[in-house]
């Protein structure tokens, strides 16, 4: 049987595994509907403007579902893994503009991305918080 210290060592040591799948699955969503944004904005069905619109509600609905995924991962704390998830999204935004020749992380798309895949993240580990039932009253009968 496990003492509590040895419970809270366990879920600190698991940080990597319900971090990097929820970053890896808000990633593989994002791109997945920038790809279909994309196709929409090449066959004329969204017009040229809501581009950037699109990239940006991407990478929210992305974030908000690897921040789901990881707060369903880790069980507990599902808002901190939500928004952790989002970080961690955020982070690997950042990398990919740093790697990207002419790719600059001081404009102002960079952070709206990386805001809306935080708070894309914190959006999904809320909407995964268990809801603790009110306390029930009891009736006295006359």
């Amino acid at each position: 049987m496990q003492t509590t210290a040895e419970r809270r060592q366990g879920a600190r040591r698991a940080l990597p595994g319900w971090g990097l799948l929820g970053a890896a699955l808000g990633t593989a969503a994002g791109l997945g509907l920038m790809y279909i944004s994309a196709l929409l904005l090449i066959n004329g069905k969204l017009p040229e403007d809501a581009a950037g619109y699109a990239v940006t509600a991407s990478v929210f609905c992305g974030a908000t579902l690897g921040g789901a995924a990881a707060a369903k991962a880790r069980g507990r704390g599902e808002a901190e893994a939500g928004l952790i998830c989002g970080v961690l999204l955020a982070a690997l935004i950042a990398l990919a503009s740093l790697i990207i020749p002419g790719g600059n992380l001081f404009t102002a798309a960079f952070v709206r991305y990386a805001l809306s895949a935080a708070a894309g993240g914190l959006f999904g580990g809320t909407l995964c918080v268990k809801r603790g039932g009110g306390r029930r009253k009891s009736r006295r009968h006359r």
